[in-house]
């Protein structure tokens, strides 16, 4: 998982050659990969310090074969783990289960309105909250039209690619823009371009002391 972030981190340095959604999809695998990498690390610190261990955060979310299954099931679990009961099941009991899922689209929608504000530093534009109703839109419609047995539904060869697709473009559309706009990815990118260089110096001086010490010893 850190080899495929640090060759994607790698990449970058050519991104002046990309077409703009080649780059936004490498964004795209950054943000999983990422996100795969620093939970996987927090787990793996529970264990080793508080003999716990956590449930893995995503499940394979390039397999995804509904928008259901990407949010509800597969990508970043801990984030419906807790939009359900504070959430989902309270308007749920009131309002119905469609309306349950639009509102907790909603509310995700603006909580990353305020993760971009503190990355980019500037006013919500409300593309994050209208890509999650999006979503929760759709959701929704899946759902209405799964209870349907006799109506075609496509086979899930065709319906991960389709979902993956759906997901990407919209990202591209309204996900994306907030951060790339004020130019918050180029700082995250020589970020990462500098921790990557980091590591590798690191790697480096230790490869070389062990080698010396060795070296000395023989």
């Amino acid at each position: 998982m850190a080899a495929l972030l640090a060759v994607i981190v790698s990449l970058y340095r050519y991104q002046e050659l990309m077409n703009q959604y080649a780059l936004l999809t490498l964004y795209a695998f950054h943000v999983y990969l990422a996100l795969e990498l620093v939970l996987a690390s927090a787990a793996a610190a529970a264990r080793a310090l508080l003999g716990m261990d956590l449930e893995p955060q995503f499940d394979r979310p390039y397999l995804s074969a509904s928008l259901r299954d990407f949010w509800g099931r597969r990508w970043n679990l801990s984030v419906p783990a807790v939009l359900r009961p504070c959430v989902y099941r309270p308007v749920r009991a009131r309002l119905g289960p469609a309306a349950g899922v639009l509102a907790t689209f909603l509310v995700s929608g603006l909580v990353h309105e305020l993760m971009f504000y503190y990355i980019t530093l500037r006013p919500p534009t409300g593309e994050a909250t209208a890509f999650f109703a999006l979503h929760g839109a759709c959701a929704v419609a899946e759902a209405w039209w799964a209870r349907h047995d006799a109506w075609w539904r496509p086979p899930r060869l065709v319906a991960t690619p389709l979902t993956l697709a759906f997901v990407l473009v919209t990202a591209f559309w309204l996900f994306f823009p907030p951060i790339t706009r004020p130019g918050a990815d180029k700082l995250v990118i020589a970020e990462c371009e500098a921790a990557v260089a980091f590591v590798q110096d690191a790697g480096a001086w230790a490869a070389g002391s062990v080698r010396s010490v060795w070296t000395g010893r023989s």
